[in-house]
């Protein structure tokens, strides 16, 4: 007997809002019908510099100039079906300062994207005006510049159950808990069968690597993996393998001229900016 499909709705209540000048990309998701989806926009306009992406439901973009822009956006699944739902996108003026000029970033390669990053409050320095890029990150500091990339918000630290709780630092216990929330961040087991967060761990090659392998496939769906043909490729965990090559595929991450990957070299802060960036630009399409 063949099921009826349910009915078609789009679920995202609402967008937040935008500031012109700073990316953003943000997803309007929907559950019913008949996979895959289209998007298309039924009335109004999205702001300058936004657009949607059709087949995944992605606004995204820099927007340009201010104001509430009124629009409906339609999904149409594959046997024809649609639902509509009406949207505000509010831009606000950016009154951030100018993107701080680090005295210690001088590299090139390093240079856009420490400064986009910065611009934008994804990322920062230290009061004495360093950047300090090769300093190794650790897994607060991950956690709080991947909420604020992807626009996650706080989350509600009450909710953490680590067993390693209290050495949390506070300015990261909303991020922690908002990219646990998201499934982003998981802690490590200990023998008693609790979880530890490790805030102060450093993050590998290979945990970033997944870690941003996950964020892309929530975003823009399943990606097929590269091969791994490095040297090294014996030392890289089962568990990790599937995820760094989708990373690879992306060209989110590579290998080092001797052709090595190093996954348990730690990642510094430089390269954690280049990574974010990269994933920024495939999710913003």
């Amino acid at each position: 007997m063949k099921v009826a499909a349910s009915p078609l709705t789009i679920k995202t209540a609402a967008l937040p809002a935008a500031a012109s000048g700073k990316s953003y990309a943000e997803i309007i998701t929907a559950e019913g019908g008949i996979p895959p989806y289209t998007w298309s926009l039924a009335k109004g306009s999205l702001p300058s510099g936004l657009k949607l992406k059709s087949d995944a439901g992605v606004i995204y973009g820099t927007p340009a100039g201010s104001g509430s822009f009124a629009f409906t956006a339609r999904v149409t699944d594959s046997g024809g079906r649609s639902a509509e739902r009406g949207y505000t996108i509010t831009v606000s003026p950016n009154l951030l300062p100018a993107p701080l000029v680090f005295s210690d970033v001088k590299d090139s390669w390093m240079v856009e994207a420490i400064s986009r990053l910065s611009k934008d409050n994804i990322i920062s320095g230290y009061s004495d005006g360093t950047f300090r890029p090769n300093n190794k990150i650790n897994r607060a500091e991950t956690a709080s510049i991947i909420t604020r990339a992807l626009n996650l918000g706080s989350g509600d630290a009450r909710e953490l159950n680590f067993s390693d709780n209290a050495r949390i630092p506070a300015w990261s216990r909303g991020a922690v808990a908002a990219a646990v929330k998201d499934g982003l961040l998981v802690g490590y087991p200990n023998a008693d069968g609790t979880f530890a967060f490790e805030a102060s761990k450093t993050v590998s090659r290979t945990e970033m690597a997944v870690l941003i392998a996950r964020i892309l496939e929530n975003k823009i769906g399943i990606i097929k993996p590269a091969s791994l043909n490095f040297t090294d490729e014996s030392t890289i965990p089962p568990w990790a393998k599937n995820m760094i090559g989708k990373a690879l595929a992306k060209n989110v991450v590579g290998g080092y001229p001797d052709n090595t990957y190093r996954g348990g070299q730690s990642v510094t802060r430089a390269e954690a900016a280049s990574m974010i960036v990269r994933m920024l630009d495939i999710i913003q399409g």
